[in-house]
This record gives structure tokens, C-alpha cells and sequence, in this order.
């Protein structure tokens, strides 16, 4: 009976700690998730103040590491954006925000999506 008990503490032990790696993975992801969405965020803000500027505005373009140069407004309608494998696409302003903003929300979803499964998880380990 003491050999039993003993094989299920140990299997006890090895499934919460499957369990609790498995809640940090799904943490992980949702820090993840959190970073983009802040980014995101950004770009949607910047789109915004985009749309007050007129051509020849001046202002101030991040090269990297914390570096801007000056540079100047010549078309604020009209974006340049990233597709994937390195191809650029011409889009409107109104299309670029509308693509940014679904994408808010994709990540919005994905990221109470994963705060529900930790919960449920948590609830299912507490209630055993």
C-alpha cells in the first residue's frame, strides 16, 4: 500500500509540474501577445497623427537604436507597408488603419482567448 501511495504522489507531482509549465508557456505567449499589442498600438497612434499632417511637414523618422533623422512629408495618404517576405504594398490611409485596427483586435481576442484558458486551467488543477 506504501508503494502505491508513493507512485501516485509521484505521478501527482509529475502532472502539476506539466500543469504549471504549461500555464508558463501559455504566459509566455500572452506577454508575447501583450508586446505586439503595445506596438501595434503605437503604429495605430502614429497613423492618427499622420492624418493632421499636411505635405512638407517636417518630422522625425526612427533609423534604429534610438536614432531619428529629419525628413519631411511628401505624401500622407498614400502608405508603404510590409506584407511579409519582404514585399511592399501600397495601401490608402483609411485601408492601413482599417488592416492595423482588425489586427488590434486579433491580438485583443488571442489575448483574452489565452487569459481564459490560464483561468480554466487553474480552476481545473484548484477544484481536484
Amino acid at each position: 500500500i506504501n508503494e502505491l501511495r508513493k507512485m501516485e504522489e509521484q505521478e501527482s507531482k509529475e502532472q502539476a509540474e506539466l500543469i504549471n509549465q504549461e500555464i508558463q508557456q501559455m504566459q509566455q505567449q500572452l506577454n508575447f501577445i501583450k508586446q505586439e499589442y503595445t506596438e501595434l498600438a503605437a503604429v495605430s497612434e502614429s497613423l492618427k497623427n499622420l492624418e493632421e499632417t499636411t505635405e512638407g511637414s517636417e518630422m522625425l523618422m526612427p533609423i534604429g537604436g534610438g536614432i531619428f533623422i529629419k525628413t519631411s512629408i511628401k505624401d500622407s495618404e498614400n502608405i508603404l507597408m510590409n506584407i511579409g517576405s519582404n514585399v511592399v504594398v501600397n495601401k490608402s490611409l483609411n485601408e492601413t488603419n482599417g488592416i492595423i485596427e482588425n489586427q488590434l483586435k486579433e491580438l485583443k481576442n488571442a489575448a483574452e482567448s489565452l487569459e481564459n484558458e490560464i483561468a480554466n486551467i487553474i480552476i481545473m488543477v484548484r477544484g481536484k
